[in-house]
């Protein structure tokens, strides 16, 4: 079944080569940047040809996959469009390899290198270049399914893609105590923040502080390229979609994120764990919200054929909706002993934190475990089949988390910073996977919620 929308269909008609071009190469963003992040981070030890080597075959693999979602009539242009609008916005991360960095050492950026303007305008081609042999690439691999490629279903998937990444992240800032790495905003050390050197050549030069300034300063690149991500998603909405609620939704959370990038700039002029905290909580509110701006998108959700009748969704929608508030209210103890558990109040956030867990546990089993046991009868719906699938998700994300609450706590999760990289990845694998969960919660809250009305409606 396609997942264009109604509202896509009626307003903005059959996707553009420009359309299919801007959302897939968000699409895209999300793998390339991730991977790019992966390579130079300083404990991989990767020579730079190596890291670029690998970010290219990424870049080219996931545009072949994005490609394939993509109308043939249309793919070879869409391709190169892709191409050329991702490597735009890979200009945000480019900029790191134009400058070297300062003679003499130190956290100061130095000159640009030699012909920046032309390695600028190569990284432009490249990405046309590389989008369109993934075209060609996709023409012979076809899946046959358009994945609501070029609407603005695809680009709330997309944005989701992006912020994903962005959990783990900022997680490890925290998890490093490398929050304030970079002691100013916008800029880095006085260099524009998107023309600030990193990589393997930088870190000689820089020395031991190197690994917390490139995680706190991949953590800001991360952040622009999801606030525009989200500017882009809440333009497509406002261009294509005809429910005044999905509008007025979409732009709280925008602004929810415009917000969140101040309350950044806020946390490190002030120098204030308070507002890293909050910072951290409303990083994750924010992710599960594009996750619900994606399900109004979806088709499922928007269906309009008759629900069957089920006796317990009042009862689904009670207990989804009261596993959100519990992992809310769990996130922000959670948060407050990331963030001060070298205070007085510490070892208490930790203990409400610990003995909370299994009233999350309990709530997101037995709520998730009603969504995904429905009778089978009354799977064919495709809103109860998208429940089903949330509910599951639900069950074994929140399964999960608790197992690496306790891993954590015994392994060096006591400690303002981690010990080693592996106990770092740990604590870091527990908060993102804490805004999954919270995601799974919400959207099983959501289409619970639908499910009822419909099922209330038809009396």
């Amino acid at each position: 079944m396609s997942t264009v929308t109604e509202s896509d269909r009626s307003l903005c008609g059959s996707p553009s080569v420009l359309a299919y071009g801007i959302q897939g190469a968000f699409y895209v963003s999300a793998p390339l940047w991730l991977t790019w992040y992966v390579t130079h981070l300083p404990w991989m030890q990767l020579q730079e040809r190596h890291a670029l080597l690998i970010v290219l075959g990424a870049w080219l693999i996931s545009m072949a996959c994005a490609c394939m979602a993509v109308p043939i009539a249309r793919v070879r242009l869409s391709g190169v469009a892709m191409g050329s609008i991702s490597s735009l916005i890979g200009l945000l991360i480019l900029g790191s390899k134009l400058v070297q960095p300062a003679e003499g050492g130190g956290t100061a950026a130095g000159d640009t290198v030699p012909n920046a303007p032309w390695i600028a305008l190569g990284f432009l081609a490249s990405g046309a270049i590389l989008g369109w042999a993934a075209a060609e690439i996709s023409r012979v691999m076809r899946c046959g399914c358009e994945c609501g490629a070029g609407t603005s279903f695809g680009m709330a998937k997309a944005t989701i893609r992006i912020a994903a990444p962005l959990m783990f992240v900022g997680g490890l800032v925290t998890s490093t105590d490398s929050g304030m790495a970079v002691p100013d905003w916008p800029n880095t050390f006085g260099t524009n923040m998107f023309l600030y050197p990193l990589g393997p050549r930088v870190q000689p030069a820089i020395g031991e502080e190197y690994t917390a300034i490139y995680l706190e300063h991949a953590h800001r690149l991360f952040g622009a390229l999801t606030g525009l991500s989200a500017l882009a998603l809440a333009i497509w909405v406002f261009a294509c979609e005809r429910r005044r609620w999905v509008k007025v939704l979409t732009s709280i959370v925008f602004l929810l994120v415009v917000a969140q990038g101040l309350l950044g700039a806020m946390r490190v002029i002030e120098n204030a764990r308070l507002l890293a905290l909050f910072h951290g909580v409303s990083a994750q509110v924010i992710f599960a919200s594009f996750c619900v701006i994606c399900g109004a998108l979806s088709t499922s959700f928007q269906d309009q054929t008759p629900v069957p009748a089920i006796a317990n969704h009042r009862r689904i929608r009670a207990l989804t909706g009261a596993a959100v508030h519990a992992s809310i209210v769990q996130l922000f103890f959670g948060a407050l002993y990331r963030h001060f558990r070298d205070g007085p109040g510490g070892s208490h956030a930790l203990w409400t934190h610990v003995g909370f867990s299994v009233v999350v546990l309990v709530l997101g089993v037995i709520g998730g475990s009603l969504a995904a046991g429905i009778a089978p009868e009354h799977r064919t719906h495709p809103l109860v089949k998208s429940l089903q699938r949330a509910g599951r998700a639900a069950v074994i994300l929140v399964g999960l988390q608790f197992l690496l609450g306790w891993m954590t706590l015994f392994m060096g999760g006591r400690e303002v910073e981690a010990p080693t990289q592996w106990q770092a990845l740990l604590r870091t694998a527990h908060q993102a996977n804490g805004a999954l969960m919270l995601a799974a919660f919400t959207f099983t809250a959501v289409y619970a919620r639908r499910l009822s009305w419909l099922c209330a409606r038809q009396g």
